[in-house]
This record gives structure tokens, C-alpha cells and sequence, in this order.
């Protein structure tokens, strides 16, 4: 295992890092970056990926039908709707997250910089910007988007502190033992579900069969007068006023519930939630239908209620992705620290040969992706219904395929930026990237007036929901180029850099 940079080696680093900047003057702590000393194409690619992002968590704002992943049913969409299911999950399913999550590393790297380059430890510094990350998202999840991220970057960044002194060579060991070790923990785990999953329905078939058999061979006694015939009844009918003595209770006490829970108007009991896997789908058809009336027409208090709910069941389980997200920042800040950063924003031969390898191979280990979508890859339920090799090649997908490509998108739009004219063209993309947290939030702001606000929630299809993307995305390219065009920063940016700097900075 890699050991810290000693001290000689820490001075070195140090003293190259204010070599770097050597225009500055040294300060007691450390100042937010001016906007001329801003490195334009990772503006552009920040700008990318925020906007990217948008096109997976559409998917959660627009409807309900997540709550039909959790009760164990994929989607079952056609025509249009079906091909934008497989297209966003294909090209955008995680890929801007695994962008943005390696421009986070970058950033940290550039911020750990400056602040040896002005003789301040960088830890304090990225501890509290951090900190105030996760108050924004804390209020993010629960007024806006229960699927927030800057909560689990927060906590990612406060882990990226523990590893802020290592050098290049030894964050990339780190960053590959621990995504290694994700890979394989999943692959297991999605192996052994299937098997579970799959024994207890040859179970569950075997006891159905062999109850139906039972009834076939069972005889009706004829060997006195009052048989089922010369009592003027039928053997089903005498059976039946059999069963009924001893079940008709039972049944009276639970028909209602399980009618009204598969409409929506009756919640089963806790006990039965988790007793079979009816229990449970009726559980989520019931919260489901629930969900989808509030958000349409209940009050702000119920629909805030609701947002906290779903906010700490899908935070929770994002938690299990922080290993991962760690693994990517660490990647990110080694190459923000390496040399690596500079020959990719200045040689294009570098750039063309990343982007033709990552593309294409990225490409095919995401199209399992693309075949359960992005509701699919990102069930919260119970095991859905695939076949035991699809649930592997889309947990491979996500652990292999989804780097490759968002590593090729960004090899590919760093090497646009070297055409002539193109950064004069991308200028809305690299104000909205100046501004990212703002356009972030803004996206959600928008999303949730429309559906939330306007009434529209559980309206529209995968299809129509990329309309309401594009939507989006021309009224922050407008707002972000326009805002940036009279301010250095945006207003939440402001904010941020104010709480972690103070007001004199």
C-alpha cells in the first residue's frame, strides 16, 4: 500500500505549486479563484455535465414510476417512450455524475494548491466549502429533489481530506483498490440475490403445483345416502362450505385490506408488509397512488412531508454509492495533480487517442444500461425480473462502462475546445459551468414548479419529459450566459465562497 509523501517531498510539491502560481502574492489564507485565472475548458465541461445530468433525474421528477421499480416491475414502455428509455439510459445513465465527480476531484486539487501556494493548509479551507455543501443539499433534497447529490459529494469530500498529502501514483492505487473492491462486492451481491430469487420462486412454483395436485386426487366419500349429488349440491360446492367454516374469518379480515391497498385506498398492516412479496407490492401500489395524489393536489405541508420521506429512503441508499464516488474524486484530484491535467488541455494527439479508445468500448459495455434504462439500473426494490446474466452485465456496466465513456465524453469535448471558434460558440456552456451549483439548483427549482407546481406530476412520458429537458436547458443557457455577462459569479456561488472564505474575501 502506497505510504504519505514525507515531509522533503510535501516542501517540494509545495514549493511547485508556488512556482505555478508565482504571479500571486502570498496571503495568510487562501482566495477564491479570479475569474481571468480560470482554466476555460473545464468551465465547459462542468457546464456539460450539469446539463447532462438532468436528462437521468428527469425520470424521478416527472412521475411515480420509480415506486413501480421498487415493487419489483420494470417498466413497460413502447414506441417512443421506449427508445428514449434505452437511449438516456445508454448515453447518459451516470456518465455526467462520473464527470462532474472527476471535475470535483480536479477542483480540489487546484484549491489544495493555492493554498500551499499561500502557506495555508487546505484542509481547513475544503472542510468548511464541504461543510456548507451539505446544508445545500440538505435543503435541496427536502424542498426540491429527494435524488440530490451534493449531500453524498459533501460526505465524499470530507473522505478526500484524509488523502489530500498523497501523491499522483499513490491516489490512483487507492482509487483502484477501492472501485476494484466495489466491482466485486457488487457483481457478488447481484449473483447471490439471483440465485436467492430465483430458488424461491422454483419453490414457490413446486408448492402451487403440488397443492393443485392434491385438490385433483381429492375424492368426495359416496358411501352414504347423503352424498354432495343427493343433497342437490355440487362436490366444488361441498368443498367450498368445508373451507369456508374454517377460513371464512381469515379471509373477511384480509380481502378488504388487500383490495383496497391494490387500488390505492388501504394500507396493509406492518405485519403483512414484508410477509410475501404481495404484502409488500401492495404496500408500494398503495404509498404510490398516495404520492402521486399529493404531488398534484395536496397541500405544500403534505408534499413537503412526502419530499422528506423519499429523501431519507433514497439518500439511505445512496450511501451504498459513496465508495464509489470517493474512488472517482481520487482519480480526479491525482489528476488535477499531475502533469497529466496540463498535456490534456494542450495536446490534442493525447486527447484524440483517448477519446477513439473510451468512446466506442464505452459505448458497448453500456448498452445493458440501456436495455433496463435508467429506472432499471437504479431500482431501490426488490429484485426485478431479468435474467440472472442481464443483472450482471448491468452491474458491470456500471462499475466499468460508465467511466470509460464519461472519460471519452470528456476527452472528446476537451478536444473541441481546441477548434477554432469553438470556445466563442461555447460561451453559454462555460458561464453555466462558472455557475454550476446555481444551474444545478435552478434545474430542480424549474422542475419541481412544472410538475409539483403547475400540477403536471404523473403527466408525461419518458419522451415528452425530454421536452421539458431541452425547455430547461435553454432557460439556464439564457439565464447563466446573461447573469455572468453583468457578475463575476452566481448568486449561490456568492453565498458559498462568502460562508467559506468570509466577507473579507
Amino acid at each position: 500500500m502506497a505510504e504519505p509523501i514525507n515531509t522533503s517531498q510535501h516542501e517540494a510539491e509545495r514549493e511547485e505549486d508556488r512556482e505555478a502560481v508565482s504571479k500571486e502574492q502570498p496571503s495568510e489564507t487562501p482566495r477564491p479563484t479570479k475569474p481571468a485565472e480560470r482554466i476555460v475548458t473545464l468551465d465547459i465541461l462542468r457546464g456539460v455535465a450539469i446539463l447532462g445530468i438532468l436528462l437521468v433525474n428527469i425520470e424521478l421528477v416527472r412521475g411515480s414510476d420509480i415506486y413501480g421499480l421498487m415493487a419489483g416491475h420494470m417498466p413497460d414502455y413502447s414506441g417512443v417512450d421506449s427508445l428514449a428509455h434505452f437511449l438516456v439510459g445508454w448515453l447518459a445513465l451516470s456518465k455526467f455524475l462520473t464527470c462532474f465527480a472527476l471535475l470535483f476531484g480536479i477542483g480540489a486539487a487546484i484549491m489544495t494548491r493555492r493554498a500551499y501556494a499561500a502557506g495555508a493548509s487546505p484542509r481547513r479551507m475544503l472542510a468548511r466549502r464541504y461543510g456548507w455543501l451539505a446544508v445545500f443539499g440538505l435543503a435541496h433534497m427536502l424542498l426540491l429533489f429527494f435524488g440530490d447529490i451534493l449531500f453524498l459529494y459533501a460526505l465524499c469530500g470530507f473522505l478526500l481530506l484524509l488523502f489530500i498529502n498523497l501523491r499522483p501514483r499513490a491516489l490512483l492505487i487507492w482509487a483502484g483498490s477501492i472501485m476494484g473492491f466495489v466491482a466485486l462486492i457488487g457483481a457478488a451481491f447481484t449473483i447471490v440475490s439471483a440465485i436467492i430469487v430465483s430458488s424461491t420462486e422454483e419453490s414457490t412454483r413446486a408448492e402451487e403445483a403440488a397443492f393443485l395436485n392434491e385438490e385433483e386426487q381429492l375424492e368426495v366419500p359416496t358411501d352414504t345416502a347423503e352424498t354432495p349429488e343427493e343433497l342437490g349440491r355440487t362436490p366444488n360446492e361441498e368443498l367450498f362450505e368445508e373451507n369456508a367454516a374454517d377460513a371464512g374469518e381469515a379471509a373477511l379480515e384480509t380481502t378488504d385490506v388487500e383490495a383496497g391497498a391494490k387500488d390505492g385506498t388501504a394500507t396493509p398492516s406492518f405485519e403483512n408488509i414484508f410477509a410475501s412479496a404481495d404484502g409488500w407490492e401492495n404496500f408500494i401500489t398503495a404509498h404510490r397512488k398516495r404520492v402521486s395524489e399529493t404531488y398534484r393536489e395536496g397541500p405544500l405541508g403534505r408534499q413537503l412531508l412526502f419530499r422528506a420521506i423519499e429523501a431519507a429512503f433514497f439518500q439511505a441508499f445512496s450511501l451504498s454509492a459513496a465508495p464509489w464516488i470517493l474512488g472517482l474524486f481520487l482519480c480526479g484530484l491525482a489528476l488535477g495533480r499531475s502533469s497529466l491535467l496540463v498535456r490534456l488541455t494542450t495536446e490534442r494527439g493525447l486527447l484524440r487517442r483517448i477519446t477513439a479508445f473510451c468512446i466506442p468500448i464505452g459505448l458497448l459495455l453500456n448498452i445493458p444500461l440501456g436495455i433496463v434504462g435508467p429506472l432499471g439500473a437504479s431500482s431501490m426494490g426488490p429484485s426485478l425480473d431479468v435474467p440472472i446474466l442481464l443483472a450482471i452485465s448491468t452491474v458491470m456496466a456500471q462499475m466499468i462502462g460508465v467511466p470509460v465513456l464519461a472519460v471519452g465524453y470528456l476527452s472528446g469535448l476537451a478536444l473541441l475546445c481546441h477548434r477554432e471558434g469553438f470556445l466563442r460558440r461555447a460561451v453559454p456552456l462555460e458561464r453555466t459551468g462558472r455557475m454550476a451549483l446555481t444551474a444545478y439548483l435552478s434545474q430542480s427549482l424549474l422542475c419541481a414548479t412544472f410538475f409539483v407546481g403547475l400540477g403536471y406530476y404523473d403527466s408525461l412520458t419518458p419522451a415528452t419529459g425530454l421536452l421539458v429537458v431541452l425547455a430547461v436547458w435553454v432557460i439556464l443557457l439564457v439565464f447563466c450566459t446573461i447573469w455572468m455577462g453583468r457578475f463575476q459569479m452566481g448568486p449561490i456561488e456568492r453565498l458559498w465562497r462568502r460562508l467559506t472564505y468570509g466577507p473579507s474575501r
